[in-house]
């Protein structure tokens, strides 16, 4: 999303005005941290390479070959691939594989894949 989209949605959500260059700044100041967020991620054997994980990522920062998903580095840590796979097969570092999965009932992979194709 542009700089001058997000202040949009900024105007047209809070009533607020803010510059496209104060947007750009944040942005720019956080981008580091989540690239390295999306190295974290890893695979186990219950993954069967279905590509929901890849389906439900607003980044599609998932590639599916002819092994477990590859993780490319536009990761936005929505964490989507972790919560609509009930498996448990893609984890972040060694912290959720233990955590519980969550999403909502009325919104399911199904929904979500669809509206990402779009």
């Amino acid at each position: 999303m542009a700089d001058r989209e997000i202040c949009g949605h900024l105007e047209k959500i809070y009533d607020v005005e803010v510059s496209p260059d104060l947007i750009s700044c944040v942005t720019n100041a956080v981008l580091d941290e989540v690239r390295s967020f999306a190295g974290g991620f890893n695979v186990n054997g219950d993954c069967n390479s279905c590509g929901i994980c890849r389906n439900v990522c607003p980044a599609r920062n998932i590639m599916i070959g002819d092994g477990p998903p590859m993780f490319k580095h536009q990761c936005e840590s929505c964490l989507a691939c972790i919560h609509h796979y009930s498996k448990r097969a893609i984890n972040y570092m060694a912290k959720t594989q233990s955590c519980g999965r969550y999403s909502h009932l009325d919104i399911g992979h199904t929904e979500i894949s669809r509206i990402y194709k779009g």
